[in-house]
């Protein structure tokens, strides 16, 4: 072909570029693919290390007859039937309960 270049030349190079194109698409598609692998690895790991130290920084819960209430006082033999009307208490708040409304 005089002065024009060649059709087939030209379809090669546009050829050539697409598979560039491709191949850096699909190096960049897997580079996404494998830092979004790594960060949810990464997640998944710090959630458990995160688990495994509040378990085992947790202390034990401490028992009902251990803790002391300044000032608490208890009364035995109380019950929520023992009367029929409403009940003004002594104490406040009221020891034991009251009858029920």
């Amino acid at each position: 072909m005089a002065g024009g270049t060649d059709p087939e030349r030209a379809r090669q190079e546009r050829a050539a570029l697409l598979d560039q194109h491709w191949a850096a698409d699909a190096r960049a598609t897997r580079r996404r693919r494998v830092l979004a692998g790594a960060g949810a690895v990464t997640a998944v790991a710090a959630v458990g290390a995160l688990v495994t130290v509040a378990v085992i920084n947790d202390p034990p819960p401490q028992a009902r007859e251990d803790i002391e209430i300044a000032g608490l006082q208890t009364f035995e033999g109380l019950g929520n039937s023992h009367v029929e009307t409403a009940v003004d208490y002594e104490q406040s708040p009221p020891g034991g309960r009251g009858p029920r409304q």
